[in-house]
């Protein structure tokens, strides 16, 4: 196993409760959905939740996303996704102007309502 794009310097406490919001987004997509996302973990666990997002939001494919974004909107279950806490403004200086946009086209695309997340949104915990 490869470990040298792990933490090759240690996080400030905002990528440590970004890292933390990504590994317990983990457990409540799959108690929400069904959905585990082991891959996504992984990369969580090897490269930080911070890199882990960026990597996903560069990630081209299918108009709608992964099949985790996928199941997210099925489930209507947005507000457990990479792109909304990206976009949460407590993590703003985490993440650039681009990829601060790539989350929101994507969640414009699927015809997401930031501003009116669903009532169970767990992400509002900490805002």
């Amino acid at each position: 196993m490869d470990h040298r794009d792990q933490h090759q310097r240690p996080m400030s406490e905002l990528e440590a409760r970004f890292h933390e919001d990504m590994l317990n987004g983990y457990f409540a997509i799959g108690r929400a959905t069904g959905y585990w996302a082991h891959r996504f973990r992984q990369s969580v666990k090897r490269h930080g939740g911070v890199e882990a997002a960026r990597r996903a939001l560069s990630k081209k494919g299918k108009k709608g996303g992964s099949a985790g974004f996928q199941k997210l909107l099925e489930k209507q279950r947005l507000n457990l996704s990479v792109e909304w806490f990206v976009l949460k403004p407590e993590y703003e200086p985490l993440f650039t102007a681009e990829e601060r946009r790539i989350a929101q086209a994507k969640l414009a695309n699927a015809q997401w309502d930031m501003a009116h997340p669903p009532a169970s949104d767990p992400s509002s915990s900490r805002t």
